[in-house]
């Protein structure tokens, strides 16, 4: 079905685990040439390991994206390697369990830093390298900037902000052939689930209608449909994984 991903270059953050890895494997199982931009090092060489297993040509660039100059330089090294650029998943992350009334700065800071002006940055540098040849934009939003979920004000305010990035960033790109839009995942069985309060997690679980958390090759698949020609009238779209959980519940 993604057979036009073959040679095509793909550029992923936060791709060191879970759904991002989940999409850089299936990429590189396409014979795509893929870039995993994160801070893991030891975890990233596993990813590139995994992505060159499955078929595809792999790199990995140490990445903070919460710093521009690091967010421009993954692009550049992306060029450097591949001579272009095709593909982009930001999916780097971060969010913090804490009520709004015990938040502190730094906590807030973070969320905001990583998750919306670290797309912002990554976006910024993409489309730059884009506007010749075109190509599609994934970005990572959640389900919470939708419904919302105890503590986790910062990271919603975050995911809510990336929605509205990626609304005028397709915007700016239609012209260009640049297509961006983004996934919201819900309840996904990765390590993340680890970071979330067992009583919050267990309500959770409990109120999705399909009675079951989803997986990562769920979400991957439908980041390679957005990334493909197959979506090629996409744009500017914000698509929920969740199993119907922001839908309503199945009592």
């Amino acid at each position: 079905m993604f057979e036009d991903f073959k040679g095509k270059t793909a550029l992923l953050t936060g791709a060191t685990g879970g759904m991002g890895r989940a999409v850089a494997v299936a990429l590189g199982g396409y014979g795509a040439n893929v870039v995993i931009a994160a801070r893991r090092e030891k975890e990233g060489g596993e990813a590139v390991a995994e992505v060159e297993a499955a078929g595809g040509q792999a790199l990995f660039v140490r990445t903070d994206v919460t710093k521009e100059a690091e967010a421009k330089d993954m692009v550049d090294k992306t060029i450097e390697r591949f001579g272009g650029l095709d593909l982009v998943f930001n999916n780097a992350g971060s969010g913090v369990n804490t009520p709004i009334t015990e938040m502190t700065t730094p906590q807030w800071d973070l969320d905001i830093a990583v998750n919306l002006t670290g797309t912002f940055y990554g976006l910024k540098a993409q489309m730059a390298v884009m506007q010749e040849n075109g190509g599609s934009i994934v970005n990572m939003s959640s389900q919470t900037a939708t419904y919302a979920s105890p503590g986790y004000g910062a990271y919603a305010a975050a995911k809510a902000g990336v929605e509205a990035l990626t609304r005028v960033a397709a915007i700016e790109g239609a012209a260009k052939n640049i297509r961006v839009n983004t996934v919201a995942p819900g309840v996904i069985n990765t390590d993340i689930l680890d970071t979330v309060p067992p009583e919050l997690l267990k309500t959770l679980k409990s109120r999705i209608p399909m009675k079951r958390p989803g997986e990562v090759n769920e979400v991957a698949d439908l980041v390679l449909y957005l990334m493909s020609p197959r979506s090629s009238f996409i744009t500017g779209q914000n698509i929920l994984v969740e199993g119907g959980f922001t839908k309503g519940w199945n009592f």
